[in-house]
Protein backbone atom coordinates (compact mmCIF):
# COMPACT_ATOMS: atom_id res chain seq x y z
CA UNK A 1 0.00 0.00 0.00
CA UNK A 2 2.71 2.26 0.87
CA UNK A 3 4.48 1.72 -2.63
CA UNK A 4 1.22 2.45 -4.22
CA UNK A 5 0.97 5.73 -2.50
CA UNK A 6 4.44 6.82 -3.00
CA UNK A 7 4.07 5.72 -6.55
CA UNK A 8 0.81 8.08 -6.40
CA UNK A 9 2.73 11.18 -5.32
CA UNK A 10 5.93 10.50 -7.76
CA UNK A 11 3.19 10.64 -10.40
CA UNK A 12 2.10 14.06 -9.44
CA UNK A 13 5.01 15.49 -8.78
CA UNK A 14 6.18 14.27 -12.33
CA UNK A 15 3.08 15.82 -13.62
CA UNK A 16 3.21 19.14 -11.90
CA UNK A 17 6.65 19.70 -12.84
CA UNK A 18 5.89 19.12 -16.62
CA UNK A 19 2.38 21.48 -15.88
CA UNK A 20 4.86 24.19 -15.60
CA UNK A 21 7.99 24.10 -17.81
CA UNK A 22 9.67 26.82 -15.64
CA UNK A 23 7.74 29.27 -16.44
CA UNK A 24 6.08 30.17 -13.71
CA UNK A 25 9.10 32.53 -12.62
CA UNK A 26 8.10 34.42 -15.89
CA UNK A 27 4.11 34.53 -14.73
CA UNK A 28 5.34 36.02 -11.28
CA UNK A 29 7.39 38.20 -12.92
CA UNK A 30 4.13 39.93 -14.90
CA UNK A 31 1.97 40.00 -11.39
CA UNK A 32 4.54 42.01 -10.48
CA UNK A 33 5.05 44.32 -13.19
CA UNK A 34 1.09 44.43 -12.42
CA UNK A 35 1.35 45.25 -9.23
CA UNK A 36 4.19 48.08 -9.61
CA UNK A 37 1.44 49.69 -12.02
CA UNK A 38 -0.93 49.49 -9.38
CA UNK A 39 1.31 50.49 -6.48
CA UNK A 40 2.18 53.67 -8.54
CA UNK A 41 -1.14 54.42 -9.78
CA UNK A 42 -2.77 55.22 -6.61
CA UNK A 43 -0.62 58.41 -6.16
CA UNK A 44 -0.90 59.96 -9.33
CA UNK A 45 -3.42 62.80 -10.21
CA UNK A 46 -2.41 63.68 -13.42
CA UNK A 47 -3.82 61.86 -16.68
CA UNK A 48 -0.17 62.08 -18.30
CA UNK A 49 0.91 60.36 -15.07
CA UNK A 50 -1.38 57.98 -15.40
CA UNK A 51 -0.50 57.37 -18.91
CA UNK A 52 3.01 57.02 -17.81
CA UNK A 53 2.76 54.16 -15.41
CA UNK A 54 0.90 51.99 -17.82
CA UNK A 55 3.63 52.86 -20.43
CA UNK A 56 6.21 51.64 -17.44
CA UNK A 57 4.23 48.52 -16.88
CA UNK A 58 3.98 47.51 -21.05
CA UNK A 59 7.85 48.63 -20.83
CA UNK A 60 7.91 45.78 -17.81
CA UNK A 61 6.09 43.22 -19.64
CA UNK A 62 8.08 43.74 -22.92
CA UNK A 63 11.17 42.86 -20.32
CA UNK A 64 9.46 39.47 -19.11
CA UNK A 65 8.85 38.90 -22.81
CA UNK A 66 12.20 39.31 -23.82
CA UNK A 67 13.70 36.94 -20.90
CA UNK A 68 11.09 34.31 -21.73
CA UNK A 69 12.39 34.69 -25.52
CA UNK A 70 16.21 34.43 -24.41
CA UNK A 71 15.18 31.38 -22.19
CA UNK A 72 12.96 29.14 -24.01
CA UNK A 73 13.86 30.39 -27.64
CA UNK A 74 17.53 30.25 -28.06
CA UNK A 75 18.18 28.74 -31.42
CA UNK A 76 16.01 32.07 -32.74
CA UNK A 77 16.22 34.47 -29.82
CA UNK A 78 17.84 37.05 -31.92
CA UNK A 79 15.19 36.76 -34.89
CA UNK A 80 11.72 35.97 -32.08
CA UNK A 81 12.82 39.40 -29.83
CA UNK A 82 13.35 41.19 -32.94
CA UNK A 83 9.73 40.49 -33.88
CA UNK A 84 8.45 40.66 -30.42
CA UNK A 85 9.85 44.49 -30.52
CA UNK A 86 8.09 44.57 -33.48
CA UNK A 87 4.82 43.29 -32.56
CA UNK A 88 4.73 45.70 -29.84
CA UNK A 89 5.38 48.82 -31.59
CA UNK A 90 2.93 47.71 -34.55
CA UNK A 91 0.04 47.63 -31.74
CA UNK A 92 0.73 50.74 -29.99
CA UNK A 93 0.98 52.06 -34.13
CA UNK A 94 -2.20 50.45 -35.09
CA UNK A 95 -3.90 51.57 -31.91
CA UNK A 96 -3.41 55.28 -33.19
CA UNK A 97 -5.85 54.28 -36.23
CA UNK A 98 -8.01 52.59 -33.93
CA UNK A 99 -8.76 55.28 -31.57
CA UNK A 100 -7.99 58.33 -33.16
CA UNK A 101 -9.28 57.94 -36.62
CA UNK A 102 -13.29 57.15 -36.40
CA UNK A 103 -14.74 60.18 -38.40
CA UNK A 104 -16.92 61.48 -34.91
CA UNK A 105 -14.21 61.52 -33.35
CA UNK A 106 -11.37 63.38 -35.15
CA UNK A 107 -9.82 65.88 -33.80
CA UNK A 108 -11.89 66.16 -30.61
CA UNK A 109 -11.04 62.43 -28.83
CA UNK A 110 -8.11 63.70 -27.64
CA UNK A 111 -6.85 62.46 -24.38
CA UNK A 112 -9.53 60.02 -24.35
CA UNK A 113 -7.86 58.41 -27.77
CA UNK A 114 -4.48 58.21 -25.66
CA UNK A 115 -5.91 56.65 -22.44
CA UNK A 116 -7.52 53.88 -24.55
CA UNK A 117 -4.66 53.39 -26.86
CA UNK A 118 -1.79 52.49 -24.30
CA UNK A 119 -4.23 50.32 -21.75
CA UNK A 120 -5.55 48.62 -25.31
CA UNK A 121 -1.31 47.82 -26.03
CA UNK A 122 -0.86 47.17 -22.18
CA UNK A 123 -3.55 44.46 -22.15
CA UNK A 124 -2.50 42.89 -25.49
CA UNK A 125 1.05 42.82 -24.92
CA UNK A 126 0.57 41.06 -21.50
CA UNK A 127 -1.75 38.55 -23.12
CA UNK A 128 0.84 37.67 -25.82
CA UNK A 129 3.37 36.84 -23.47
CA UNK A 130 0.91 34.69 -21.24
CA UNK A 131 -0.64 33.07 -24.39
CA UNK A 132 3.52 32.15 -25.24
CA UNK A 133 4.25 30.96 -21.67
CA UNK A 134 0.80 28.96 -21.93
CA UNK A 135 1.85 27.46 -24.91
CA UNK A 136 5.52 26.72 -23.54
CA UNK A 137 3.74 24.95 -20.68
CA UNK A 138 1.66 22.49 -23.18
CA UNK A 139 5.15 21.58 -24.27
CA UNK A 140 6.54 18.15 -23.48
CA UNK A 141 9.93 18.17 -23.08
Amino acid sequence: MKKIIYLLIAICVVNAAHADMGTGQFRDALLKCDDARDASMSDKNSTNDMNQVILDASNCYVKVGNAVIKKFYADTAEDTGKKFAAFANAIYSASQNLYSGPDECYPECGQISTNLRINMTEAVIKRYITDMLDYIDTLDV
